[in-house]
């Protein structure tokens, strides 16, 4: 006979245990019905004895994140430019479920997910041609439309629309003028003077109501406009700030751009762009949010049932539906159909089948196996559940002293206390043989 500890789970201690292949409990290596994701980015999830982690591949379009199979967001390795600035690409992860950028080198912006030298110096303004200017545009690989200057005026050296003839650098600021741009004829020369000097005041109006001022170039860069109006001194915003265009100013984050967290079982709430609020994305109609993310569910909320591998375990779906939580059934109870129930007998116990037969209860402790008939001269003793050898023959009747004694029907025993003169009364017995002064059985 080999002595073992265990022949099956129920032998080992509930939640903790299994019975291993060398039939000794074992602690469990994982909780059942646990999720975790490899280091290759592969899904397993722990058997229900909680011996081992079994394969359990994510869908084509899937990968693998905190135990749950979540859809990809974008092609692994794919390139983007960032939305919140020119000047920053991403690259989709390897997991293909989040993008992580980069800032792009000095002097480069995004195109197309790559980074490329700039063509001119972003949100400065040049000539186009003689009388029109142009601007940079904010990611400074290319010009806006160019604009046509306005009657009597040119692109003059400082690269904006002034009357012709006028520089910027030039002292006619000071309501001077040069000899070369006098008219030939007085009258002339006296409309053009006038003309010249509307157009200088109203264009100094327009750049003096913008010196100073702020703008933003994206999301991570504000702009001031040169004290000329002519132009801008772009400024990197502080990390963790946002450029505001409403007012020009970076603005400390409130929340980290992109960041998620669940708004309830149904819906993300995902950073905006700015890091100044949030935004309410709902899931899919067969997805809960956990972690931040919309995951699909794997069961339906509420719903019960019985731990493979185990009676004494029973498992609930979550109230989101991501999971299984499991629970032990209550002392003499086991779980069947999804539900705790009492016992019917006590596993491994033998009971009898009448006298005839044998069954012994099953291991959840709610029917019992096949019966099993004893063999010939045997019966099944209550006191065991287990067939024993006759001691005499069922039904079969025999003397003690004075008294008839008929064998019990399991044939374990005799029903004693019939009297000699009552059983002759009922012609149980044979008349007494006066010869042989003794009482002959009947058989």
């Amino acid at each position: 006979m080999i002595c073992v500890e265990c022949t099956g789970d129920n032998d080992c201690a509930a939640m903790t245990e299994f019975c291993g292949a060398d039939n000794r409990c074992t602690p469990r290596v994982c909780v059942p019905a646990a999720a975790r994701c490899t280091t290759a980015g592969a899904r397993e999830v722990c058997n229900a004895r909680g011996s081992s982690y079994d394969a359990a591949n994510c869908g084509a379009s899937e990968s693998c994140r905190d135990g749950a199979c979540v859809p990809r967001i974008c092609a692994p390795g794919a390139a983007r430019c960032a939305s919140e600035s020119f000047t920053r690409r991403e690259v989709c992860d390897a997991d293909g479920l989040a993008y992580t950028g980069t800032a792009c080198a000095a002097g480069e912006s995004c195109r197309a997910g790559l980074c490329v030298m700039q063509t001119c110096t972003p949100g400065a303004s040049g000539c186009a041609r003689a009388t029109a200017v142009r601007r940079c545009n904010d990611d400074g690989l290319g010009y806006a439309a160019a604009t046509a200057c306005p009657s009597m005026s040119t692109c003059n050296p400082a690269r904006t629309c002034a009357p012709a003839g006028w520089d910027a650098r030039q002292p006619e600021l000071r309501g001077q003028h040069r000899p070369h741009l006098q008219p030939r004829r007085a009258g002339l020369h006296r409309v053009a003077l006038r003309r010249d000097a509307e157009l200088r005041g109203g264009l100094l109006r327009e750049l003096g109501l913008h010196a100073g001022r702020y703008s933003c170039a994206g999301l991570s860069t504000r702009r001031q406009c040169n004290g000329d109006g002519l132009g801008y001194t772009p400024v990197a915003c502080p990390a963790m700030t946002a450029c505001l265009a409403d007012t020009g100013a970076c603005t400390p984050w409130t929340c980290t751009p992109g960041a998620a967290t669940c708004a309830s079982s149904s819906a993300r709430s995902v950073c905006n762009a700015d890091g100044q609020g949030r935004t309410e994305v709902p899931c899919g109609s067969t997805e809960s949010c956990r972690e931040g993310a919309c995951r699909p569910r794997i069961c339906v909320p509420g719903a019960t049932r019985c731990a493979a591998g185990s009676t004494a375990v029973i498992e609930t779906c979550a109230a989101d539906g991501l999971a299984w939580d499991p629970a032990s059934c209550a002392a003499s109870q086991s779980c069947s159909g999804g539900a705790c129930r009492a016992w019917l007998c006590t596993p491994g116990t033998p009971v009898c089948v009448g006298t005839t037969g044998t069954r012994i209860c099953n291991p959840d402790g709610l029917s019992y196996g096949a019966t099993t008939i004893c063999g010939t001269g045997a019966s099944c003793a209550d006191a065991t559940g287990l067939c024993a050898g006759w001691i005499c023959t069922p039904g079969s009747a025999s003397c003690e002293g004075n008294t008839r004694r008929a064998c019990n029907p399991d044939g374990f025993g005799y029903d004693h206390g019939v009297h000699r003169d009552a059983d002759l009364q009922r012609g149980r017995l044979p008349q007494p043989d006066l010869h042989a002064g003794q009482l002959r059985a009947s058989t």
